[in-house]
């Protein structure tokens, strides 16, 4: 996939449109407006497809329209689909 990064991502040099979710700042939000990459996306999970897999994972739903997702699920059909949707932990106790 050749992906860009959101314009308003200045760690990651972007120059794409502004990104359309949350920032996630261990890695560049990818620029999902541009039909070229979406087109890549959906290319590459027929390709998954081909070779056996049957389910997607779309890693840090916050970080981008649900419109997106919902556009590659609906351009590939998968058997199941699941969102990673986490939010923080600050000032919560996870241990217990």
């Amino acid at each position: 996939m050749r992906g860009q990064a959101t314009y308003d991502e200045s760690p990651w040099g972007g120059r794409g449109s502004h990104k359309t979710g949350d920032d996630y700042p261990a890695a560049p939000n990818i620029d999902h407006t541009q039909e070229r990459i979406r087109n890549d996306i959906v290319d590459w999970l027929k390709y998954l497809k081909t070779v056996g897999f049957d389910g997607w994972r779309f890693d840090f739903v916050r970080g981008y329209g649900g419109n997106y997702v919902k556009a590659y699920i609906d351009a590939t059909v998968p058997q199941m689909a699941f969102g990673e949707y986490w939010d923080t932990c600050e000032g919560q106790d996870i241990l217990s």
